[in-house]
């Protein structure tokens, strides 16, 4: 009798909780989703550059991108050619991001003023801190549902963002190519996603990033760049790239060095 009545009781939380899902997908569809559906295929057949936050960045002269559609991760706020980069979008999916002292760091809200024609695009849980943001108010700023209970190292990856996303264990699985699939580009570039986090290697890790590790106040977790993390990406990425291979399109490592090989090399310098 007990054990049919913890059964019942089971099962009406889990209606509840689908219940809650479904109005919450509504709700979503109707305010950020629909925001979301105006770039589907705005860049159709052309390609882009997605920058991760890798060392290798310092090797490449990036204001050779200032008229290429690109997309900028986290701490590339602190890169020194962002200004004459023109970035085109920006996306930050961890909530550590807004966090510090109950809002964004204040080094990402002097590059909000910057970058004045940039599409941001944050987690919806972001949404309250957004709206504390001077700096982001008249921008055009997207917000993302992300799942993290949908993996994508699992073989979920999402084509259609005003959906809910998948978590692929970094921002450029989370937003950055579910973004550029969605606006139809062909071809994707990848640079400073080095994936090596050299964490194998005595009190290295303040060198696994481009930018001075003390002008980041934010708690990076401790898992980040271990070696489990790191092959999750690299699952990530795997089936990220049979997605868009499957619909004729490529995604391509112009980094330089690096562990990432999931993707063809080709030289950044040859792109131009």
């Amino acid at each position: 009798m007990l054990e049919t009545a913890v059964s019942v009781g089971k099962a009406t939380v889990r209606r509840a909780r689908r219940q809650v899902r479904v109005l919450d997908d509504a709700l979503y569809a109707l305010t950020y989703g629909r925001q979301l559906g105006a770039l589907k295929g705005l860049h159709a057949g052309e390609r882009c550059f997605i920058i991760g936050n890798g060392p290798s960045l310092t090797m490449h002269d990036l204001t050779r991108l200032a008229g290429e559609k690109k997309f900028g991760t986290n701490m590339f706020l602190l890169h020194p050619h962002l200004d004459a980069m023109h970035l085109d979008f920006f996306c930050a999916s961890d909530q550590i991001h807004w966090q510090v002292n109950g809002g964004f760091p204040d080094v990402w809200k002097e590059a909000f003023r910057r970058l004045p024609h940039c599409r941001f695009f944050f987690e919806k849980a972001c949404a309250p801190i957004f709206r504390r943001t001077p700096q982001l108010q008249d921008r055009d700023v997207y917000f993302l549902n992300l799942d993290e209970r949908r993996r994508v190292f699992a073989g979920e990856f999402s084509t259609d963002v005003t959906r809910r996303t998948a978590w692929g264990a970094t921002v450029v699985v989370d937003f950055c190519l579910p973004l550029a699939y969605y606006m139809g580009f062909r071809e994707v570039f990848l640079l400073g996603c080095d994936c090596d986090y050299r964490r194998d290697e005595s009190a290295s890790f303040d060198q696994a990033f481009f930018y001075d590790r003390s002008l980041d106040p934010r708690r990076i977790p401790e898992w980040t760049g271990t070696p489990a993390h790191v092959e999750t990406m690299f699952d990530a990425y795997r089936v990220v790239k049979r997605v868009f291979e499957a619909d004729g399109r490529k995604i391509y490592n112009a980094g330089h060095g690096g562990k990432l090989e999931v993707f063809e090399r080709v030289r950044y310098d040859d792109l131009f």
